[in-house]
């Protein structure tokens, strides 16, 4: 059954993006756009998120979503969504649950368990997450995020345990909290299952602090074998944000501490590390943990000076 939220004009708008255009719409069927325009220049504030000019009203509909074909567009959520359907497939083509042009104040929960819920299909949303949250802004499996704008938080941006794709989207601004280690995209393992992180601004940075906080930032991207191994990830064209707070700018998966210590068909192209005040963007500089081997490739890597990055 096809459930959906209509995005009625409410007496809020939202209107901290500079771009311009878009109207949020009722959504009459659970077919999503599989690949979405790419956005002109690197993700930021002008075109990730909601769109400039979209009327937002409150969303009163469920916080755990049970049924496919639920569609929420042009709505407020306060709250934390957890994603409980799915129709058993793994692609952007065939949403069980879609969110467009939305804010929300809280974190998705996509589930973590392989083919138990999805696909979830985020496009032009803003995740504030507040800084009582205890898990990652986004998080789970079966996800695919276009201009995403992730932000806010005390667990970090976005997480994946398999079958995710992150596109055109901007992850900035955590609140950092206790001894917890974060990043602007992580895994902690892929099961097997396609991670695909491209053209997106990366950075892992606080905009506050609490109280005797002792944690930070391991990298901007962060991928490390603890729960299952760490394969089949694409890393393309992505701006990672230079700056003391990660002690990497990425952490490419192989590391003999990890209980799944081989990364395997890790591909890396194209990407732009700023310099950063530390001048190797992070603070001990661009990547750790990478390995040759195994399907893993490196090639066209820089810094945005243009100079090669050799890991």
């Amino acid at each position: 059954m096809l459930v959906a939220v209509l995005a009625v004009a409410a007496a809020c708008t939202h209107g901290t993006h500079a771009r311009a255009g878009r109207h949020s719409a009722y959504a009459s069927s659970s077919t999503a756009v599989s690949s979405p325009p790419v956005v002109s220049g690197w993700p930021g504030s002008a075109n990730t998120g909601v769109p400039a000019g979209t009327v937002l009203s409150a969303y009163t509909g469920p916080m755990t979503i049970t049924q496919c074909g639920t569609v929420i567009s042009g709505r407020t959520i306060t709250g934390d969504l957890t994603i409980a359907a799915s129709n058993h497939t793994t692609s952007p083509n065939t949403p069980c649950v879609s969110i467009q042009s939305s804010l929300i104040h809280g974190t998705v929960d996509a589930g973590s368990t392989l083919g138990a819920t999805g696909p979830l299909v985020m496009t032009d949303v803003e995740v504030a997450a507040p800084t009582t949250s205890d898990q990652s802004s986004v998080v789970g499996s079966n996800y695919y995020l276009w201009r995403v704008n992730v932000h806010g938080g005390a667990k970090g941006a976005i997480q994946c345990a398999g079958d995710c794709a992150i596109h055109d989207s901007w992850t900035h601004d955590f609140y950092l909290t206790g001894t917890s280690h974060y990043d602007g995209i992580g895994s902690n393992g892929t099961n097997n299952s396609p991670l695909v992180i491209d053209h997106n601004t990366i950075d892992c940075n606080f905009s506050a602090t609490a109280p005797g906080a002792t944690g930070g930032c391991s990298g901007d991207i962060g991928l490390f074998g603890d729960f299952s191994a760490i394969s089949n990830v694409t890393i393309t064209h992505n701006l990672f944000i230079g700056s003391t707070s990660p002690s990497y700018c990425l952490y490419a998966g192989t590391d003999p501490g990890k209980r799944y210590p081989t990364a395997t068909n890790i591909t890396i192209t194209g990407n732009t590390f700023q310099r950063g005040p530390t001048g190797k963007c992070g603070y001990y500089g661009p990547v750790a943990k990478w390995a040759p081997g195994n399907g893993n490739t490196w090639t066209n890597n820089t810094y945005d000076d243009g100079t090669p990055i050799t890991p």
